[in-house]
């Protein structure tokens, strides 16, 4: 079921990346680290759920944050 789900909103991936960076923009912090982890969950392997959340870490001026998880990157 749980794959089902995943292979369903594969094709929304690029959406969801998208979505996140705007409600970063917008500064609404809460709705853009949902969307990047639900981006996360349906493709695990890539990096763009997490430039994302150092993306928001960024905004937020924590340099040290987002330092580290670009690093990761």
């Amino acid at each position: 079921m749980e794959d089902e789900l995943k292979t369903i909103f594969k094709e929304d991936f690029s959406l969801l990346i998208e979505a996140g960076f705007v409600a970063v923009k917008q500064l609404d912090e809460i709705s853009a680290r949902r969307i990047f982890q639900a981006a996360q969950v349906i493709s695990p392997n890539s990096t763009a759920p997490r430039i994302g959340l150092g993306y928001i870490a960024l905004n937020k001026l924590e340099l040290k944050e987002a330092t580290r998880i670009f690093e990761s990157v």
